[in-house]
């Protein structure tokens, strides 16, 4: 026989059964990759363990089962790639957990990727998916193990948003329905830290001496509950057992992460209990093993100050800076506040420092380190202490400034500083402003500033005080008739004690004097000139006025009477040198008319004295004082005034008109030489 008939031919069921083996073989060497894949994963490595899975994942004859461990073991490794870096590969970790969720809707793992899915999505703050995926747990799987993570993991988030109080009421609940929770410990610290942070500190002390008790071993796998725990009890005044935590934070680590604040509270128990020497030298120490950290700013304010001043007031400071040659507080808070801008401190060094040059006076200082502290640090707590620190310094610093006459630091610290809260500070200063604007002559803004003491309702002392600002302003401008609506609004609607009464009539004369009413004002000024107790500037107005008014009516023997006291009283206050001179004049002029040449020869030359003979008035008022001299016979004091003008002033009518009046003269006396002699 051939050969070819001596071979068996197979079977169809033996056909069967090697294609079962192939398969198989092929079953188990995916399997064998998967468990391969899973190894890699528990070593770390998970670049090694995410290519081998995603080889796996692309074979098409990959089992069910083995696809659904596959996807979820993908999506682990991913997470466990990115957690660090959660926002930027987000989708591609939301869809290895959606894949894995999706293999299977009916698998017991998908309440743990709604877990997942919700986690991930309040990592990256997607919080309404994040709320859709836990609602969906705990809807869909009321029972299952996972819907407790959904109250730890929402605490955590409040807890990293500082959002303290939600994270406290989210894990207070989770504690209470699932006492038992694996994350109990966890839960636990997360919720103590929240009350301490809270300020709630007995019912965080609770906490944590509760979790002491319940588990003694704690702190070897968490050792910022020790510190945690001495936070809490340093809070509440537990000083030895605060050392105590702390000693056994920082021994179990010296280089542990804050060390050096461990090590700063520690010194601050030891300076709490009198023991200055031994809180020196850890001060040192920190210092020296911890250089630029937070420990150690806190360790230079606190030798500096030689005390632990954390909630300043200017009263307590006081103490701190009145130590004589001492200025190595300033120079701590300076170096904090400009080395170190990003420590807790420098807010607080800030202060302490515009503190610090408010009481030594230094108030420009003291409001720039105010305005440097809101500028860098606006959502600080101490912000709003620094805005009050900042309207006392600028409140104390405006008398001094006004006693200095410098109007012009003034207003420009109330342009400057913002945060001097412009619609509360107190009358005094603020009429103190309006004050200095009016002085720097920027009068709309000063009466601006003084216009919510200028309406019907009188604030006592600050209206009046208005009332005479508002009216030395319209005097100055010539606001004749606001000056007039001013007074007649006061004299109608306020309480005008005897004071204002005269400021209030002499306004109400001034205005209608310029109004050209003197009918109107006549009456007032002859009250005010009648009044001793007026203010003598008052006064001697008035008395112009009236001598004016006087001689309009040409009643010489008044004119003389009220010129001479107007002058007196003009003199005595340094009164207007225009008026003054204008006074002097008048009594020349009823001198003069009387017929008592004399003593308005007197008067013309303490004239004179006001008129150098640059002013465009000399050559009149010489030219009068010469004619009052030839009235009076002095012909040869006549002669030389009048040869005085002609030489001074030959090209101004009165030099013209003394050499002509000369000329004449001359050929008087050339006449009377050649007259015939008397019989």
């Amino acid at each position: 026989l051939a050969p070819a008939e001596n071979a068996t031919a197979e079977t169809p069921a033996e056909n069967a059964t090697a294609g079962e083996l192939a398969m198989s073989e092929r079953e188990t060497y995916l399997r064998e990759t998967l468990y391969t894949a899973e190894s890699q994963m528990a070593n770390g490595d998970l670049k090694g363990a995410q290519e081998s899975l995603r080889g796996l994942l692309a074979a098409p004859d990959l089992p069910a089962d083995v696809r659904e461990d596959a996807l979820y073991d993908l999506a682990d490794v991913v997470y466990q790639l990115y957690r660090g870096t959660i926002t930027e590969h987000f989708p591609e970790v939301s869809k290895a957990f959606n894949e894995a969720m999706n293999s299977n809707l009916k698998s017991p793992r998908v309440p743990a990727a709604l877990l997942n899915l919700g986690l991930l999505n309040l990592k990256v703050d997607n919080i309404p998916e994040a709320t859709a995926y836990f609602k969906l747990l705990k809807d869909k799987y009321p029972d299952d193990q996972n819907v407790p993570y959904i109250g730890y993991y929402w605490g955590e988030h409040y807890f990293n948003k500082g959002d303290y109080a939600n994270a406290a009421r989210q894990l207070q609940t989770l504690i209470q329905e699932h006492p038992d929770i694996p994350l109990i410990k966890q839960a636990s610290y997360l919720l103590a830290d929240s009350l301490h942070l809270l300020g709630y500190n007995e019912q965080a002390f609770q906490i944590t001496d509760y979790m002491d008790k319940r588990w003694p071993l704690l702190y070897m796998e968490n050792p910022q509950f020790l510190k945690l725990s001495a936070d809490v009890e340093n809070t509440l005044g537990k000083l030895k057992e605060a050392k105590d935590h702390y000693w056994t934070y920082y021994n179990l680590n010296p280089q542990a992460p804050s060390g050096d604040i461990v090590l700063a509270r520690v010194a601050d128990i030891y300076l709490k209990n009198g023991q200055k020497k031994a809180a020196r030298e850890i001060y040192d120490k920190v210092i020296r093993d911890f250089p630029d950290s937070e420990g150690s700013l806190v360790s230079k304010m606190r030798l500096a100050e030689e005390g632990i001043y954390d909630d300043p007031t200017e009263p307590v400071m006081s103490t701190v800076f009145d130590r004589p040659y001492n200025v190595l507080p300033r120079d701590t808070y300076i170096e904090i506040a400009t080395k170190h801008p990003n420590s807790p401190l420098a807010p607080l060094a800030l202060l302490k420092l515009a503190m610090w040059h408010a009481w030594n006076k230094q108030y420009g200082d003291a409001l720039a380190a105010v305005q440097d502290l809101l500028n860098r640090y606006p959502k600080s707590d101490l912000a709003q202490r620094a805005r009050e620190l900042g309207d006392k310094t600028f409140t104390l610093a405006v008398p001094q400034l006004i006693a200095d006459q410098n109007f012009g630091r003034v207003t420009q610290w109330w342009e400057k500083y913002a945060f001097v809260d412009q619609g509360k500070v107190d009358d005094d200063t603020r009429l103190g402003v309006a004050t200095s604007y009016w002085k720097t002559g920027e009068r709309d803004k000063a009466l601006a500033l003084i216009q919510r003491y200028l309406t019907k309702n009188q604030v006592p002392t600050y209206s009046e005080m208005a009332l005479n600002l508002a009216s030395n302003i319209f005097l100055e401008t010539g606001a004749w008739t606001k000056l007039d609506e001013l007074a007649a609004l006061a004299r109608r609607h306020w309480k005008i004690p005897k004071g204002l009464e005269q400021q209030l009539d002499y306004a109400r004369a001034m205005a209608l004097e310029n109004l050209n009413e003197p009918k109107k004002s006549l009456p007032i000024w002859a009250q005010l000139a009648a009044d001793m107790t007026a203010d003598p500037p008052i006064r001697a107005n008035a008395m112009y006025y009236l001598a004016k008014a006087s001689l309009e009516k040409q009643d010489l023997r008044r004119v003389f009477a009220y010129a001479q006291e107007a002058l007196s009283l003009l003199l005595q206050t340094k009164g207007d040198k225009d008026k003054i001179k204008d006074a002097i004049l008048m009594t020349v002029f009823a001198t003069e008319h009387s017929g008592r040449w004399e003593e308005a020869l007197k008067w013309a030359g303490e004239y004179d004295k006001y008129i150098p003979d640059s002013d465009p008035e000399w050559p009149s008022m010489r030219y009068r004082l010469a004619e009052i001299y030839r009235k009076a016979g002095s012909r040869e004091q006549w002669r030389k005034m009048m040869e005085e003008i002609r030489d001074k002033k030959a090209d101004s009518l009165y030099g013209r008109m003394a050499a002509s009046a000369l000329e004449t003269y001359a050929l008087e006396r050339k006449a009377q030489e050649y007259a015939p002699g008397p019989n």
